[in-house]
């Protein structure tokens, strides 16, 4: 059994895009 690296990957990415957009779209305002 080889453990989803890329899966931990996806969502890291996810993650960061998320916090990125939610940083900028709280300046925004």
């Amino acid at each position: 059994f080889q453990f989803p690296w890329f899966l931990i990957i996806i969502f890291g990415i996810l993650g960061l895009a998320v916090t990125l957009y939610l940083l900028i779209f709280s300046k925004q305002q």
